[in-house]
């Protein structure tokens, strides 16, 4: 039989070299084991292994972030656009009742409008004299209702509404009126009632008279406002 040469070297461990006979060869020795290695499980999760519940796209992430920050600013907006809409429904309250400097109370009832007679007597004789002033006011008041028949104080107070309304609908002051809401006003009454040239004249009437009746300036009568108007007149025709 052939002498057979044991081989010499160290003995066969997880990590050692393993020298043959008249060969060195360096080979690494695999170790099989039941246990979890966990030393390699953490260097496998260092290197890209994540919670199945994480997503990996984070520009998913940033868009729903983006699109929870939209959401944010629009109910924001709402709340302060709802707070705006009461400031501006409270001022014009204040505006349609006039500034006390120019109309004061008693208001009188029978020409259903808004403007009523001023008064600031002084007193004398601890006797309040606006009391007996007021009283005139009023019956002035009433009087100038009288001196409109019936059906065209009806007619002074639908158009002095649609004024109004068209005011509370665009968030205009109703008093004072400037130039820019009264051409406004012409625009809608054109684009939107569809009026013709001669309806138009009548519905601005009512601000004229208003005006006009407590010595104040009566804006249409400003050069823009008959300027537009003339257009109008054009445009529609007189009828």
């Amino acid at each position: 039989m052939e002498n057979v040469s044991e081989p010499t070297g160290e003995t066969l461990t997880s990590g050692k070299t393993v020298q043959l006979a008249n060969e060195n060869v360096e080979t690494p020795v695999v170790v099989i084991n039941d246990m979890p290695n966990i030393a390699t499980d953490v260097i496998v999760a260092s290197q890209g292994s994540r919670h199945p519940n994480i997503p990996l796209d984070v520009a998913a992430l940033e868009a729903e972030l983006q699109s929870l920050q939209k959401q944010r600013r629009y109910l924001t907006l709402q709340r302060q656009i709802s707070a705006e809409r009461k400031a501006v429904n409270d001022l014009e309250k204040d505006e349609e009742t006039v500034p006390t400097n120019i109309i004061t109370e008693p208001r009188a009832v029978e020409n259903g409008f808004e403007f009523t007679a001023s008064s600031t007597a002084p007193v004398s004789g601890g006797v309040p004299r606006e009391w007996g002033l007021n009283r005139l006011y009023s019956t002035v008041e009433r009087l100038k209702g009288k001196g409109w028949a019936n059906t065209t104080r009806k007619t002074y107070q639908t158009h002095w509404k649609t004024f109004k309304d068209f005011c509370r609908q665009y968030a205009l002051p109703v008093f004072p009126v400037k130039n820019a809401t009264i051409e406004m006003y012409i625009a809608y009454l054109v684009d939107v009632k569809h009026f013709t040239y001669s309806s138009i004249r009548s519905y601005l009437n009512i601000i004229s008279l208003l005006y006009k009746s407590n010595n104040l300036t009566d804006p249409i009568q400003s050069w823009t406002v008959q300027h537009l108007l003339t257009g109008v007149k054009r445009e529609l025709g007189a009828g």
